[in-house]
């Protein structure tokens, strides 16, 4: 533990530099444009190829920093790295910002989503509260940023979204009021990656926007329980509901027409439920669109096969294994 204090102290003095040089590249690559028109095409792909070079190596730096022992830091080390950390993934964001999105590197987001699952709560323990209270600050604050810059090219990337769909479902576990609280844009984002899970091709990736869309709504629902204790608007909280509970219809599309495997019965049912139990007006209203764009000699039995589900053996609006069932 001394010799990794130590060496980290050697290292973390690497750490606010390396971000300063990113920042910097980062200014100088938002002129690159002005200065194409003064080098030619050779020195201006250098140019470029050394920026990515350099920002991937610190993001590498960092990530090792972490993985390697966080656990062993003191309270000043710990705050020290969380705060670089937060500023690196900000620097990045921003830099990309005035480029295309296409040209984010996938190895740096991977990279950066590890980075961030390093230093998770669970990762602090020994840590003081006002510490743990900053590492849940930047986890959230970080993964919102590297959720903002993902676009469907990135996203059908298998090592892109198997690291984020992981982190994500991580997060709503650990901090779901920080995640129910996210701005409409944000939640709007959320969604939009949700969805890009459900229309996907492996059963993996789908199950994963599933366990993460349970989640979401499971917070949800705490929150609301909680009322005032969460922390969280009532407002915002009836916003975030709005959203989520919009995607009953695809789960209900996807149970009923879709032509899926029957292993995607349960999470689809897992998924529903909770959503069902969020927003039962809203369940009804679809459940009454699809009874009316059924076929005349199916419309009785759809819409007594709702009946059943809903009205049935007691069902209660309760999140129950009986309910559920």
């Amino acid at each position: 533990r001394l010799s990794f204090r130590l060496c980290h102290d050697f290292v973390a003095s690497f750490l606010t530099p390396s971000v300063a040089l990113v920042d910097i590249y980062a200014a100088a690559d938002a002129k690159e444009g002005v200065r194409k028109a003064k080098v030619n095409a050779s020195e201006s792909k250098d140019t470029k190829g050394g920026y990515a070079e350099v920002v991937s190596s610190v993001i590498i730096l960092f990530r090792d920093t972490v993985e390697a022992g966080l656990s062993y830091c003191d309270r000043k080390q710990a705050s020290h790295l969380l705060k670089t950390s937060l500023s690196l993934v900000k620097c990045y964001a921003n830099r990309k910002s005035v480029r295309k999105l296409s040209e984010i590197d996938e190895q740096d987001i991977v990279a950066l989503l590890a980075l961030l699952s390093g230093l998770k709560t669970e990762n602090l323990d020994d840590m003081s509260a006002e510490t743990r209270d900053l590492g849940a600050l930047v986890v959230v604050t970080g993964f919102l940023v590297i959720m903002e810059l993902l676009n469907p090219s990135l996203l059908a990337l298998p090592a892109v979204y198997n690291a984020f769909f992981r982190m994500l479902g991580d997060c709503i576990a650990a901090y779901p009021r920080k995640l129910v609280s996210m701005d409409e844009k944000m939640q709007g984002k959320f969604l939009e990656c949700i969805g890009f899970a459900l229309r996907h091709h492996d059963p993996t990736t789908i199950k994963s926007g599933l366990r993460a869309l349970r989640a979401m709504t499971l917070a949800i629902l705490r929150c609301a329980k909680d009322g005032g204790k969460s922390g969280v608007e009532t407002s915002i909280i009836a916003k975030c509901l709005a959203k989520v509970s919009s995607m009953q219809g695809t789960i209900v599309k996807m149970l009923l027409v879709d032509k899926l495997s029957s292993s995607m019965v349960d999470p689809l049912s897992d998924t529903l439920f909770p959503l069902l139990v969020a927003a039962p007006h809203a369940f009804a209203d679809l459940a009454k669109n699809v009874v009316q764009r059924a076929g005349e000699s199916n419309r009785q039995r759809v819409q007594r096969g709702f009946e059943l589900l809903l009205n049935a053996n007691g069902l209660k609006r309760e999140l129950t294994q009986e309910n559920r069932n």
